[in-house]
């Protein structure tokens, strides 16, 4: 009998082994399996960075535009001045310009100032929509700065300040935006994710300098 038991303890030892293997090998596999995930959620993180960079690179001015508070910047080519003659604005020596964004094809209606901008059909010009003349972006304090530092004013011809007073959308991703500059106005159309960065009520820099041709 004492030698059948042993027998028989020996037989139960021999088929635990196994399964105590299998057991291993299940948990070596499920540690594969959980490193494989880690993996593929570090890929998946750094497929998002990659995205977001493109996303800013594809912006107007991209993440460089939000440090220095530049919210919209492109090339415009002037269509017509005027188009209704000097009835066109109810202000003495301002011209409202009609131009299309280079880059990102906008429709711009503004006015100018045209003593001190004089703008022509076919000319170029950049602009930009600022929330802040400073140059690191730091929010204006609503008070005229006399330091005499230098501002994203500097590297343009001509600027204005005002008001985002109305938004319209006109349906297939497209809005247009309105800002009044002391009673000069602008309209700016085109995809919404080009002006996403501009505020209802808020104000904003129109600047403004004339670039050469292509």
């Amino acid at each position: 009998r004492e030698g059948r038991t042993g027998r028989g303890e020996r037989r139960r030892e021999r088929c635990a082994r196994p399964r105590s293997s299998q057991r291993a090998g299940g948990g070596e596999r499920g540690s594969e399996q959980a490193a494989s995930g880690e993996r593929g959620t570090q890929t998946d993180t750094q497929t998002d960075r990659e995205q977001e960079r493109a996303s800013e690179r594809a912006s107007p001015g991209g993440a460089m535009a939000e440090r220095n508070g530049i919210l919209f910047e492109d090339n415009f080519e002037v269509e017509e001045v005027n188009p209704k003659g000097k009835s066109s604005t109810a202000f003495h020596n301002v011209a409202r310009i009609f131009a299309k964004g280079v880059t990102f094809e906008m429709e711009l209606v503004i006015d100018i100032q045209s003593q001190l901008f004089p703008l022509r059909a076919r000319e170029r010009f950049q602009l930009a929509l600022a929330s802040t003349l400073s140059m690191d972006g730091t929010p204006d304090n609503n008070t005229y700065n006399q330091s005499g530092e230098h501002s994203q004013l500097d590297k343009f011809d001509y600027g204005m300040h005002g008001k985002v007073f109305k938004y319209e959308y006109e349906g297939e991703h497209r809005i247009a935006l309105f800002v009044s500059y002391g009673g000069l106005l602008m309209k700016l159309v085109g995809d919404q994710r080009n002006l996403n960065k501009i505020e209802l009520d808020s104000n904003i820099y129109c600047l403004i300098k004339k670039t050469k041709e292509d």
